[in-house]
């Protein structure tokens, strides 16, 4: 089974290295997941659901993040 596994992964890193479509699309889903992180950072602290004032900056730099993160999927 490892072996298989060894195979498989040997694979997949053959065809991210020659596909530049593979790449991008992982790029984004990271990006779409960072955006979504940094976004849940800047509105909750601690939890209690408290906005902190630093928060704008970290939640437009978010926004961004989401903004272009779905502009690579759509484009």
């Amino acid at each position: 089974m490892r072996e298989l596994g060894k195979i498989e992964r040997t694979l997949f890193t053959l065809s991210w290295l020659q596909s530049p479509e593979l790449r991008r699309r992982a790029t984004a889903g990271l990006n779409k997941g960072e955006a979504k992180h940094t976004l849940k950072r800047a509105v909750f602290f601690n939890r209690l659901g408290e906005v902190r004032d630093c928060a704008k900056r970290t939640a437009l730099r978010a926004i961004a993040l989401m903004k272009t993160s779905f502009i690579g999927l759509v484009g």
